[in-house]
């Protein structure tokens, strides 16, 4: 009878009183942070990209990220401003994040990141390495008739080669015996002025003899390494 008295009381004060819900947020001790490279092959003085994905449960507040290099050279870049090698902390508007790294120098890279939360809660150290490779060989080769007639368009076929370039690479023009005009496309292409010519397919020239004899066409490519020369010469006829 005492024990149903009791809990008879033990009802009538939560009655009185209440019982509330109660919300609790559970926070995770500290933040994790996971590095991705999203290409295979890294090559000097061309731009590479990595993924940086934070998260820590119950925490809604502003990351700050650190890099530190300490093997190779690099340039790194978030959204287009620069970021710190030397391991100084700067803002981290996203919890993902596409971080641009351009390798400066040859060989070994090695970089390591670190997030942190506002109240001072670290990630740790997470690191990547990866070979910086040199540029590959470029090369220029045209295609043309040895000889063509005055009243005919001359077709030229252009290719440059770059293992890896998935880029255009700029090309000039100088008429060194003969007159005329070379055309790319729909434009007409300027001698001296450099013109984008895309990398590791056959692009089609024609050029338009003005007068007859020997015509001498000298093409020039570069890729900021390595300049190539190529010299036609067509005996322009009847």
């Amino acid at each position: 009878m005492k024990l149903f008295r009791t809990t008879l009381l033990y009802l009538w004060a939560m009655a009185a009183f209440g019982c509330g819900k109660s919300e609790y947020r559970i926070t995770e001790p500290r933040p994790t942070l996971e590095v991705t490279a999203l290409q295979d092959v890294y090559i000097i003085n061309q731009p590479a990209y990595l993924q940086l994905k934070v998260s820590q449960q119950g925490y809604d507040g502003e990351f700050q990220l650190s890099a530190v290099l300490s093997e190779g050279a690099c340039e790194l870049s978030m959204q287009g401003s620069d970021l710190p090698t030397d391991g100084t902390w700067a803002s981290m508007s996203n919890t993902t994040e596409i971080l641009t790294l351009t390798p400066t120098l040859a060989g070994p890279l090695r970089i390591s990141f670190e997030v942190k939360t506002k109240e001072g809660e670290q990630s740790g150290r997470s690191f990547i390495n990866f070979n910086v490779q040199k540029s590959p060989a470029l090369a220029l080769e045209v295609e043309y008739p040895e000889t063509a007639s005055v009243t005919e368009r001359i077709e030229l076929t252009m290719l440059l080669t770059k293992s890896g370039w998935t880029g255009a690479i700029p090309v000039t023009y100088t008429q060194l015996a003969g007159s005329g005009t070379l055309q790319y496309g729909a434009v007409a292409v300027t001698p001296a002025e450099a013109f984008s010519v895309p990398a590791n397919s056959e692009q089609p020239l024609y050029y338009t003899a003005a007068e007859r004899g020997m015509h001498r066409l000298q093409f020039s490519a570069t890729d900021g390494y390595t300049t190539q020369f190529k010299t036609l010469e067509i005996i322009v006829t009847n």
